[in-house]
Protein backbone atom coordinates (compact mmCIF):
# COMPACT_ATOMS: atom_id res chain seq x y z
CA UNK A 1 0.00 0.00 0.00
CA UNK A 2 1.65 3.58 -1.06
CA UNK A 3 0.75 6.61 1.26
CA UNK A 4 1.22 10.29 0.46
CA UNK A 5 2.12 12.31 3.28
CA UNK A 6 1.84 16.09 2.65
CA UNK A 7 2.76 18.86 4.98
CA UNK A 8 4.78 21.77 5.41
CA UNK A 9 5.85 20.80 8.76
CA UNK A 10 8.90 18.32 7.85
CA UNK A 11 9.53 17.40 11.44
CA UNK A 12 5.69 15.99 11.43
CA UNK A 13 5.95 14.24 7.66
CA UNK A 14 8.99 12.58 9.10
CA UNK A 15 7.47 11.16 12.12
CA UNK A 16 4.00 10.54 10.84
CA UNK A 17 6.43 8.55 7.47
CA UNK A 18 8.09 6.42 10.61
CA UNK A 19 4.76 5.34 11.77
CA UNK A 20 3.30 4.61 8.96
CA UNK A 21 6.31 2.72 7.62
CA UNK A 22 6.41 0.20 10.95
CA UNK A 23 3.07 -0.03 10.13
CA UNK A 24 4.05 -1.96 6.18
CA UNK A 25 2.90 1.10 4.04
CA UNK A 26 5.15 2.11 1.40
CA UNK A 27 5.51 6.09 2.27
CA UNK A 28 6.14 9.18 0.02
CA UNK A 29 6.60 12.59 0.94
CA UNK A 30 5.85 16.47 -0.19
CA UNK A 31 5.66 19.42 1.00
CA UNK A 32 3.43 21.91 -0.41
CA UNK A 33 0.22 21.78 -2.24
CA UNK A 34 1.26 21.92 -6.08
CA UNK A 35 4.15 19.01 -5.26
CA UNK A 36 0.63 17.09 -3.95
CA UNK A 37 -1.37 17.11 -7.08
CA UNK A 38 1.36 16.22 -9.46
CA UNK A 39 2.54 13.52 -7.71
CA UNK A 40 -0.92 12.15 -7.17
CA UNK A 41 -1.60 12.83 -10.65
CA UNK A 42 1.96 10.70 -11.86
CA UNK A 43 1.38 8.32 -9.16
CA UNK A 44 -0.29 5.53 -8.18
CA UNK A 45 -1.13 5.67 -4.32
CA UNK A 46 -4.27 4.28 -2.16
CA UNK A 47 -4.55 7.09 0.29
CA UNK A 48 -3.35 10.45 0.72
CA UNK A 49 -2.75 12.68 4.26
CA UNK A 50 -2.75 16.14 3.21
CA UNK A 51 -2.46 19.30 5.68
CA UNK A 52 -4.53 22.59 4.53
CA UNK A 53 -2.63 25.43 5.65
CA UNK A 54 0.42 25.00 3.20
CA UNK A 55 2.76 27.14 0.83
CA UNK A 56 2.26 27.68 -2.57
CA UNK A 57 -1.35 25.69 -2.92
CA UNK A 58 -3.15 24.94 0.46
CA UNK A 59 -4.87 21.79 0.89
CA UNK A 60 -8.15 22.23 -0.12
CA UNK A 61 -7.75 23.16 -3.17
CA UNK A 62 -5.25 20.70 -4.08
CA UNK A 63 -7.77 18.32 -2.11
CA UNK A 64 -10.37 20.02 -5.59
CA UNK A 65 -7.43 19.64 -8.30
CA UNK A 66 -6.94 15.70 -7.15
CA UNK A 67 -10.33 15.17 -7.36
CA UNK A 68 -10.47 16.13 -10.90
CA UNK A 69 -8.99 13.38 -12.03
CA UNK A 70 -8.83 10.71 -8.90
CA UNK A 71 -10.96 9.41 -6.06
CA UNK A 72 -8.15 8.34 -3.77
CA UNK A 73 -9.43 8.48 -0.30
CA UNK A 74 -7.87 11.90 1.39
CA UNK A 75 -7.44 12.23 4.82
CA UNK A 76 -7.05 16.33 5.84
CA UNK A 77 -4.55 16.85 8.46
CA UNK A 78 -5.14 20.47 9.74
CA UNK A 79 -4.63 22.58 13.53
CA UNK A 80 -8.28 23.94 12.02
CA UNK A 81 -10.84 22.54 14.89
CA UNK A 82 -13.96 24.64 13.60
CA UNK A 83 -16.69 22.72 12.62
CA UNK A 84 -16.94 25.31 9.08
CA UNK A 85 -13.19 24.45 8.53
CA UNK A 86 -13.74 20.71 8.59
CA UNK A 87 -17.53 21.28 6.30
CA UNK A 88 -15.26 23.28 4.08
CA UNK A 89 -12.32 20.30 3.67
CA UNK A 90 -15.72 17.27 3.42
CA UNK A 91 -16.84 19.84 0.66
CA UNK A 92 -13.79 20.03 -1.02
CA UNK A 93 -13.62 15.91 -1.57
CA UNK A 94 -11.75 15.01 1.58
CA UNK A 95 -13.01 11.83 3.20
CA UNK A 96 -11.95 12.33 6.95
CA UNK A 97 -10.42 14.96 8.92
CA UNK A 98 -7.98 15.05 11.98
CA UNK A 99 -7.15 17.56 14.04
CA UNK A 100 -3.61 18.64 15.48
CA UNK A 101 -2.92 17.96 17.92
CA UNK A 102 -3.17 14.03 17.44
CA UNK A 103 -2.46 11.16 18.47
CA UNK A 104 -0.27 9.14 15.87
CA UNK A 105 -2.65 5.42 17.13
CA UNK A 106 -6.01 7.42 16.10
CA UNK A 107 -4.37 8.39 12.60
CA UNK A 108 -3.17 4.91 11.55
CA UNK A 109 -6.92 3.70 12.78
CA UNK A 110 -8.39 6.11 10.48
CA UNK A 111 -5.69 5.36 7.85
CA UNK A 112 -6.37 1.61 8.07
CA UNK A 113 -10.23 2.15 7.97
CA UNK A 114 -10.70 4.16 4.91
CA UNK A 115 -7.27 1.31 3.10
CA UNK A 116 -10.52 -1.23 4.38
CA UNK A 117 -13.14 0.44 2.69
CA UNK A 118 -11.28 1.05 -0.44
CA UNK A 119 -10.18 -2.66 -0.43
CA UNK A 120 -14.05 -3.76 -0.23
CA UNK A 121 -14.63 -1.48 -3.35
CA UNK A 122 -11.92 -3.21 -5.32
CA UNK A 123 -13.81 -6.77 -4.39
CA UNK A 124 -16.91 -5.38 -6.38
CA UNK A 125 -15.29 -4.16 -9.43
CA UNK A 126 -16.99 -4.55 -12.54
CA UNK A 127 -20.83 -4.32 -10.67
CA UNK A 128 -23.39 -2.39 -11.69
CA UNK A 129 -26.02 -1.42 -9.18
CA UNK A 130 -29.67 -0.31 -10.12
CA UNK A 131 -32.76 1.37 -8.01
CA UNK A 132 -34.59 3.28 -10.55
CA UNK A 133 -33.31 5.06 -12.44
CA UNK A 134 -30.19 5.47 -10.92
CA UNK A 135 -27.09 3.30 -11.61
CA UNK A 136 -24.24 2.92 -9.71
CA UNK A 137 -20.77 1.86 -11.62
CA UNK A 138 -18.71 0.18 -8.70
CA UNK A 139 -15.57 -0.32 -11.10
CA UNK A 140 -15.17 3.81 -11.23
CA UNK A 141 -17.40 4.45 -8.42
CA UNK A 142 -19.80 7.01 -10.53
CA UNK A 143 -23.57 7.33 -10.40
CA UNK A 144 -25.75 8.06 -13.32
CA UNK A 145 -28.84 8.90 -13.24
CA UNK A 146 -30.92 9.39 -16.65
CA UNK A 147 -28.08 9.26 -18.06
CA UNK A 148 -26.48 11.67 -16.38
CA UNK A 149 -23.22 11.71 -14.24
CA UNK A 150 -24.14 12.31 -10.74
CA UNK A 151 -21.04 14.34 -9.08
CA UNK A 152 -20.69 12.54 -5.57
CA UNK A 153 -18.22 13.15 -2.89
CA UNK A 154 -16.36 10.31 -1.65
CA UNK A 155 -18.65 9.85 1.65
CA UNK A 156 -21.91 10.39 -0.36
CA UNK A 157 -21.03 7.47 -2.60
CA UNK A 158 -20.45 5.24 -0.28
CA UNK A 159 -23.51 5.74 1.44
CA UNK A 160 -25.52 5.23 -1.65
CA UNK A 161 -23.99 1.76 -2.75
CA UNK A 162 -24.22 0.65 0.86
CA UNK A 163 -27.73 1.03 0.54
CA UNK A 164 -27.72 -0.18 -2.73
CA UNK A 165 -26.66 -2.69 -1.63
CA UNK A 166 -29.04 -3.88 0.97
CA UNK A 167 -32.30 -2.53 -0.20
CA UNK A 168 -34.06 -4.63 2.54
CA UNK A 169 -32.19 -3.62 5.36
CA UNK A 170 -32.37 -1.18 7.98
CA UNK A 171 -29.31 0.38 9.27
CA UNK A 172 -28.95 2.60 12.83
CA UNK A 173 -26.72 5.50 12.97
CA UNK A 174 -24.16 3.54 14.52
CA UNK A 175 -23.91 1.15 11.60
CA UNK A 176 -23.62 3.82 8.72
CA UNK A 177 -20.95 5.35 11.32
CA UNK A 178 -19.36 2.43 11.67
CA UNK A 179 -19.63 0.86 8.46
CA UNK A 180 -19.01 4.05 5.91
CA UNK A 181 -16.80 5.60 8.03
CA UNK A 182 -14.94 2.44 8.63
CA UNK A 183 -14.20 2.85 12.98
CA UNK A 184 -16.16 3.67 16.18
CA UNK A 185 -17.29 7.30 15.88
CA UNK A 186 -17.73 9.14 19.50
CA UNK A 187 -19.02 12.62 18.35
CA UNK A 188 -22.47 13.59 16.95
CA UNK A 189 -24.05 10.93 14.68
CA UNK A 190 -25.81 13.85 12.70
CA UNK A 191 -23.21 13.96 10.55
CA UNK A 192 -25.03 10.93 8.71
CA UNK A 193 -28.43 12.61 8.82
CA UNK A 194 -26.82 14.95 6.82
CA UNK A 195 -25.37 12.93 4.06
CA UNK A 196 -28.64 11.09 4.13
CA UNK A 197 -30.66 14.14 3.89
CA UNK A 198 -28.46 15.25 0.85
CA UNK A 199 -28.12 12.52 -1.15
CA UNK A 200 -32.81 11.93 -0.90
CA UNK A 201 -32.49 15.51 -2.13
CA UNK A 202 -30.26 15.13 -4.68
CA UNK A 203 -32.50 12.22 -6.07
CA UNK A 204 -35.63 14.18 -6.26
CA UNK A 205 -37.03 15.08 -9.49
CA UNK A 206 -36.69 18.64 -8.85
CA UNK A 207 -34.76 19.41 -12.41
CA UNK A 208 -38.17 18.53 -14.21
CA UNK A 209 -39.98 21.73 -13.05
CA UNK A 210 -37.23 23.61 -15.30
CA UNK A 211 -35.74 25.34 -12.73
CA UNK A 212 -32.36 26.46 -13.47
CA UNK A 213 -30.72 28.84 -10.46
CA UNK A 214 -30.39 27.28 -7.10
CA UNK A 215 -30.18 30.49 -4.95
CA UNK A 216 -27.47 28.49 -1.82
CA UNK A 217 -28.03 29.99 1.62
CA UNK A 218 -25.29 28.00 3.17
CA UNK A 219 -22.25 25.84 2.27
CA UNK A 220 -24.21 22.30 2.82
CA UNK A 221 -26.50 23.28 0.01
CA UNK A 222 -23.65 23.70 -2.40
CA UNK A 223 -22.63 20.08 -3.28
CA UNK A 224 -26.97 19.43 -3.71
CA UNK A 225 -27.22 22.45 -6.10
CA UNK A 226 -23.97 21.61 -8.20
CA UNK A 227 -25.12 17.92 -8.47
CA UNK A 228 -28.41 18.44 -9.31
CA UNK A 229 -26.70 21.27 -12.40
CA UNK A 230 -28.26 24.40 -11.26
CA UNK A 231 -26.36 27.61 -11.69
CA UNK A 232 -25.32 28.82 -7.86
CA UNK A 233 -25.94 32.15 -6.59
CA UNK A 234 -25.53 32.85 -3.11
CA UNK A 235 -27.90 34.18 -0.67
CA UNK A 236 -27.54 37.03 2.23
CA UNK A 237 -27.13 34.18 4.53
CA UNK A 238 -23.81 33.59 3.40
CA UNK A 239 -22.83 37.05 4.84
CA UNK A 240 -20.70 37.84 2.15
CA UNK A 241 -19.06 41.33 3.80
CA UNK A 242 -15.48 41.41 1.52
CA UNK A 243 -13.65 41.20 -1.57
CA UNK A 244 -12.02 37.76 -0.30
CA UNK A 245 -15.20 36.16 0.22
CA UNK A 246 -16.46 36.61 -2.87
CA UNK A 247 -13.11 35.06 -4.46
CA UNK A 248 -13.80 31.87 -2.50
CA UNK A 249 -17.26 31.80 -2.88
CA UNK A 250 -16.38 32.02 -7.13
CA UNK A 251 -13.77 29.20 -6.41
CA UNK A 252 -16.34 26.91 -5.29
CA UNK A 253 -18.60 27.55 -7.86
CA UNK A 254 -20.70 30.99 -7.76
CA UNK A 255 -22.23 33.07 -10.40
CA UNK A 256 -23.46 35.61 -8.82
CA UNK A 257 -23.86 36.33 -4.71
CA UNK A 258 -25.88 38.96 -2.81
CA UNK A 259 -24.01 41.23 -0.62
CA UNK A 260 -25.03 41.72 3.18
CA UNK A 261 -27.37 44.37 3.70
CA UNK A 262 -25.28 45.16 6.76
CA UNK A 263 -22.77 46.68 4.79
CA UNK A 264 -22.63 50.30 3.88
CA UNK A 265 -23.37 51.44 -0.03
CA UNK A 266 -19.51 53.28 0.39
CA UNK A 267 -18.17 50.05 1.07
CA UNK A 268 -19.87 48.40 -1.79
CA UNK A 269 -18.92 50.52 -3.87
CA UNK A 270 -15.69 50.06 -3.20
CA UNK A 271 -15.63 46.44 -3.39
CA UNK A 272 -13.31 44.16 -5.87
CA UNK A 273 -15.95 42.40 -7.45
CA UNK A 274 -14.79 39.11 -8.75
CA UNK A 275 -18.58 38.09 -9.57
CA UNK A 276 -22.05 39.61 -10.68
CA UNK A 277 -22.94 41.09 -6.77
CA UNK A 278 -26.77 41.62 -6.25
CA UNK A 279 -28.27 43.79 -3.39
CA UNK A 280 -31.87 43.74 -1.77
CA UNK A 281 -33.01 47.36 -2.04
CA UNK A 282 -36.83 46.71 -0.60
CA UNK A 283 -38.21 45.10 1.91
CA UNK A 284 -38.79 42.88 5.45
CA UNK A 285 -35.20 42.02 6.17
CA UNK A 286 -34.71 38.91 8.48
CA UNK A 287 -34.21 40.07 12.09
CA UNK A 288 -34.24 36.63 14.29
CA UNK A 289 -34.56 33.00 13.39
CA UNK A 290 -36.50 31.28 16.19
CA UNK A 291 -36.13 27.51 16.68
CA UNK A 292 -39.44 26.95 18.77
CA UNK A 293 -42.32 28.12 17.27
CA UNK A 294 -43.58 30.91 19.63
CA UNK A 295 -46.96 30.90 17.91
CA UNK A 296 -47.56 27.01 19.53
CA UNK A 297 -45.69 27.90 22.64
CA UNK A 298 -47.76 30.69 23.22
CA UNK A 299 -51.47 29.50 22.02
CA UNK A 300 -50.91 26.00 21.99
CA UNK A 301 -51.45 25.28 18.40
CA UNK A 302 -49.80 26.24 15.32
CA UNK A 303 -50.87 29.25 13.47
CA UNK A 304 -47.82 29.43 11.36
CA UNK A 305 -49.53 29.57 7.91
CA UNK A 306 -50.79 33.16 8.82
CA UNK A 307 -48.79 36.32 9.57
CA UNK A 308 -48.65 36.97 13.56
CA UNK A 309 -47.48 39.88 15.06
CA UNK A 310 -45.08 40.44 17.90
CA UNK A 311 -45.59 44.31 19.33
CA UNK A 312 -42.65 45.69 21.37
CA UNK A 313 -43.16 47.89 24.35
CA UNK A 314 -43.41 50.88 22.09
CA UNK A 315 -46.01 49.88 19.74
CA UNK A 316 -43.82 48.47 16.84
CA UNK A 317 -45.34 45.73 15.29
CA UNK A 318 -42.64 43.34 13.61
CA UNK A 319 -44.17 40.44 11.48
CA UNK A 320 -43.48 36.50 12.34
CA UNK A 321 -43.29 34.40 9.52
CA UNK A 322 -43.01 30.70 9.20
CA UNK A 323 -39.93 28.77 8.44
CA UNK A 324 -39.50 25.68 7.58
CA UNK A 325 -39.67 22.88 10.38
CA UNK A 326 -42.37 24.91 12.11
CA UNK A 327 -40.12 28.00 12.73
CA UNK A 328 -40.59 31.41 13.18
CA UNK A 329 -38.55 34.56 11.81
CA UNK A 330 -39.11 37.65 12.69
CA UNK A 331 -39.16 40.48 10.34
CA UNK A 332 -38.53 44.25 10.58
CA UNK A 333 -41.16 46.49 11.71
CA UNK A 334 -40.53 48.62 8.64
CA UNK A 335 -39.02 48.37 5.14
CA UNK A 336 -36.29 48.97 3.56
CA UNK A 337 -37.22 51.23 0.58
CA UNK A 338 -34.57 52.55 -1.60
CA UNK A 339 -36.39 53.21 -5.22
CA UNK A 340 -36.35 57.19 -5.07
CA UNK A 341 -32.30 56.65 -4.35
CA UNK A 342 -31.63 54.85 -7.00
CA UNK A 343 -28.97 56.83 -8.61
CA UNK A 344 -27.06 56.02 -5.28
CA UNK A 345 -26.98 52.09 -5.76
CA UNK A 346 -26.91 52.02 -9.60
CA UNK A 347 -23.42 53.31 -9.86
CA UNK A 348 -22.09 51.09 -7.12
CA UNK A 349 -20.98 48.54 -9.37
CA UNK A 350 -24.13 45.91 -8.78
CA UNK A 351 -25.00 43.19 -11.30
CA UNK A 352 -28.85 43.03 -10.22
CA UNK A 353 -30.96 44.29 -7.32
CA UNK A 354 -33.57 42.26 -4.74
CA UNK A 355 -37.16 43.02 -4.37
CA UNK A 356 -37.94 41.07 -1.01
CA UNK A 357 -41.62 40.31 -1.22
CA UNK A 358 -42.65 38.95 2.51
CA UNK A 359 -46.07 39.48 3.84
CA UNK A 360 -47.25 41.79 0.87
CA UNK A 361 -50.12 40.91 -1.20
CA UNK A 362 -50.08 40.52 -5.24
CA UNK A 363 -51.56 44.35 -5.20
CA UNK A 364 -48.31 45.43 -3.30
CA UNK A 365 -46.28 43.76 -5.02
CA UNK A 366 -47.53 45.04 -8.64
CA UNK A 367 -47.20 48.41 -7.06
CA UNK A 368 -43.59 47.85 -5.32
CA UNK A 369 -42.42 46.22 -8.90
CA UNK A 370 -43.82 49.17 -10.56
CA UNK A 371 -42.30 51.82 -8.34
CA UNK A 372 -39.03 50.15 -8.97
CA UNK A 373 -39.01 50.58 -12.18
CA UNK A 374 -40.57 54.12 -12.41
CA UNK A 375 -43.50 53.33 -13.47
CA UNK A 376 -45.19 54.45 -10.80
CA UNK A 377 -45.16 56.78 -7.56
CA UNK A 378 -46.12 53.94 -4.40
CA UNK A 379 -44.25 54.94 -1.44
CA UNK A 380 -44.78 53.09 2.21
CA UNK A 381 -46.09 55.09 5.06
CA UNK A 382 -43.02 54.54 6.85
CA UNK A 383 -40.03 52.98 5.70
CA UNK A 384 -36.31 52.18 6.70
CA UNK A 385 -33.46 52.78 4.39
CA UNK A 386 -31.58 49.90 6.28
CA UNK A 387 -27.57 49.93 7.23
CA UNK A 388 -26.79 51.49 3.64
CA UNK A 389 -26.07 55.11 4.62
CA UNK A 390 -25.31 55.38 8.68
CA UNK A 391 -22.67 57.57 9.27
CA UNK A 392 -22.84 58.87 5.94
CA UNK A 393 -19.80 61.00 4.58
Amino acid sequence: MRILVVDDEKLLVKGVKFNLENEGYEVECAYDGASAVELARNGRFDLIILDVMMPELDGQEACMRIREFSNVPIIMLTAKSEDADKLMGFECGADDYVTKPFNILELKARVRALLRRAAGTQRNRGAVLTAGDLSLNTEERVAIRDGKTVDLTAKEYDLIELLMRNPRRVYSRENLMNVVWGYTYAGDYRTVDVHIRRLREKLEQVRALGVKDALLGNLGMFPIARELGFTLRGDFGLEIYNAQALKEYKRLGLQSATLSFELKLAQIRDLSKCLDTELITYGRLPLMLMENCIIRNRTGSCGCQNTNILTDRKGARFPVVSAPGCRNELLNSQKLFLADRAADYRRIGLWAQRLLFTTENPRECVQVAQRYLEQGSWTPNEYTRGLYYRDVE
